[in-house]
């Protein structure tokens, strides 16, 4: 069965979680922030002055992780 959930307005499908884990996979040294702004950049996820969005990325990538839908590097700083 196809894995799919919203999370913070936006529909995610199993092409979307493919995405998020080949960034992850291919590179393994990026920081959490890195790959939030860069899916960000992918996914054209932009406020209404062009910035990207890599917040609400990286809030996105902690809510599939708490949800147990992804596994995310560890963060720098842990809290």
């Amino acid at each position: 069965m196809e894995q799919s959930c919203i999370i913070q307005g936006r529909h995610l499908h199993e092409p979307d979680f493919a995405e998020i884990r080949r960034l992850i996979t291919v590179n393994p040294a990026w920081s959490r922030r890195r790959i939030s702004a860069e899916l960000a950049k992918a996914w054209n996820w932009r406020t209404s002055t062009g910035q990207i969005k890599d917040m609400a990325a990286r809030s996105l990538l902690l809510k599939l992780k708490q949800r147990g839908m992804l596994t995310i590097p560890s963060s720098i700083i842990e809290t």
